[in-house]
């Protein structure tokens, strides 16, 4: 990994920002209680690198209360450098966007800001909750999803086609049909999920905790466009978020675009999008694509008044 700045001035930096009487540290953790915090009421500070990306690092900070208890927040740090802590400063934007939009899905953003970096531009830091119960999603060789942390566990085909339509249901309800904005697709593999291990009776539950760009202007056919054409390689393969099943894909419409919306958006207008993203797809000059959801969407569109009805009959609106 590319570190443009020494480590040692990383570590200077953060070590006399964080023992400053004011710093992010406390302003978030007084975000957490609802009313101010000083480095009185804390008996202890832990902080241990946890992760380390292309331009920014990620600690886990544990702070101990006098009164009992501990407080575990994560704080991502630029790794130095204008673009780098532009890098960031954008994603801690876009998050905060994001999490005011769908609190439910969205890693909850804390206090950030620039800190002075000894030589050089300012470094740009910011805390998160820390989502104790959730871990690194990952994708391994099969392209199946696994929690990438001891005790690994490894989804089955089954499973991991849920965990499709989940993240596909996620990113659609982050779609904002007024404004016209949306995530650009996460880099799953990378780690901007986070999931919770499996228990008995108990559905797993994903999380986004990173963005690094929100798209605009995005109309509804390019919404979808966006996520359903969404595909990559990995390990010689190709990678998508599409789920073969179409009732899994029409469950991650239906609750990511048409329940979630209020009726902004309507299961008539969506299904006319459908139908245009449909016909974009047939047209491909001749030339394969290396991944194309046509066969999944036309399923999706041919069984539409069958899925619809099972709505209806369970009582849901369409709208």
């Amino acid at each position: 990994m590319p570190r443009p700045v020494p480590t040692a001035v990383v570590r200077g930096a953060l070590h006399t920002h964080l023992n400053q009487p004011k710093n992010l540290l406390l302003t978030s953790l007084g975000q957490l209680d609802g009313q101010p915090a000083i480095r009185q009421d804390f008996s202890e500070f832990k902080t241990v690198h946890f992760q380390e990306g292309q331009f920014q690092y990620i600690f886990r900070v544990a702070a101990r209360r006098r009164t009992g208890g501990r407080v575990h927040m994560a704080m991502v740090v630029a790794k130095g450098g204008q673009e780098n802590s532009a890098m960031a400063q954008r994603e801690y934007r876009h998050l905060r966007r994001l999490y005011r939009r769908r609190p439910q899905i969205v890693v909850p953003p804390l206090a950030g800001g620039p800190i002075p970096a000894p030589g050089g531009p300012p470094l740009f830091i910011y805390f998160t909750r820390w989502l104790a119960s959730h871990h690194e999603l990952g994708v391994d060789g099969r392209l199946n999803f696994f929690v990438n942390e001891a005790p690994l566990h490894h989804f089955s085909r089954q499973a991991s086609e849920r965990i499709r339509a989940s993240i596909l249901t996620h990113l659609f309800a982050l779609y904002d049909p007024i404004a016209k904005t949306t995530p650009e697709p996460p880099q799953v593999a990378s780690g901007d999920f986070v999931i919770s291990r499996p228990t008995a009776g108990r559905p797993v539950s994903l999380r986004l905790i990173a963005c690094r760009d929100i798209r605009r202007p995005v109309s509804l056919e390019g919404c979808l466009r966006l996520y359903l054409g969404y595909h990559g390689d990995w390990a010689g393969k190709v990678f998508t978020l599409v789920p073969k099943d179409p009732k899994l894909l029409f469950t991650a419409l239906h609750e990511g675009l048409v329940a979630s919306n209020s009726g902004t958006i309507t299961w008539d207008r969506l299904k006319a999008a459908l139908e245009a993203y449909a016909a974009e797809l047939k047209q491909h000059n001749g030339v394969p694509p290396a991944f194309t959801p046509l066969s999944v969407v036309r399923k999706l569109l041919g069984s539409l008044h069958v899925f619809l009805k099972e709505i209806d009959s369970g009582g849901v609106k369409k709208t």
